[in-house]
């Protein structure tokens, strides 16, 4: 976890990743690239009962859509955007522990450095609104991964990428629920500066 939190901090200060890099870690040699993630439309696994019982951005969030959504579309983004986290879950693609390098003994995943709301819809779901969302990660590979046939080896084994990618309501209120998504149309993930 240390080691992924000082790559967010790193990607936060310098705005962007390059090319994939190799550096050391615990005396070990770890690839280092950003993956880009996106959900379409996805509902949440647990709906709430009430708007009530959500913070208070989601009742201000709903108003205004149904005011006007598009006009209004960057302010819902501002008050929602904040309860958005994404997360590379590296355990969805089986034998992932050849693929990916995290620190012993944390889960293995990698939050994202960069959320991004790009749609919401109260009209399709409710309380919580169904969204599209996307997120870039940093990951860290063992370094003998081939980045550049990394997509095309895993679909030749019937898997993919965009398996890894989740997003999920951080409601700290509402720790009963499960806020992940439930239900969605279609994800992409693709690594980025190969």
């Amino acid at each position: 976890m240390l080691l992924n939190k000082l790559c967010r901090q790193y990607f936060k200060r310098v705005g962007f990743i390059g090319p994939p890099k190799t550096i050391f870690a615990r005396g070990i040699a770890v690839k280092q690239a950003e993956i880009y993630g996106n959900m379409k439309w996805w509902d949440v696994a647990e709906q709430v009962d009430s708007i009530d019982d959500l913070p208070n951005e989601f009742g201000e969030a709903k108003k205004l859509w149904e005011d006007d959504a598009d006009g209004n579309f960057k302010q819902i983004v501002d008050l929602l955007q904040p309860f958005i986290e994404g997360l590379l879950v590296c355990e969805s693609i089986p034998d992932w522990e050849n693929i990916f390098e995290v620190e012993e003994g944390s889960f293995p995943e990698f939050s994202s450095n960069d959320v991004k709301l790009a749609g919401v819809d109260f009209g399709a779901s409710s309380p919580l609104p169904r969204v599209k969302t996307e997120a870039r990660f940093l990951v860290n590979f063992k370094d003998d991964i081939n980045l550049d046939e990394l997509e095309d080896t895993l679909e030749e084994e019937g898997e993919y990428l965009h398996s890894c990618v989740s997003f999920m309501w951080v409601l700290e209120d509402l720790d009963d629920f499960d806020l992940t998504w439930g239900d969605n149309q279609g994800a992409e993930a693709m690594i980025l500066a190969k």
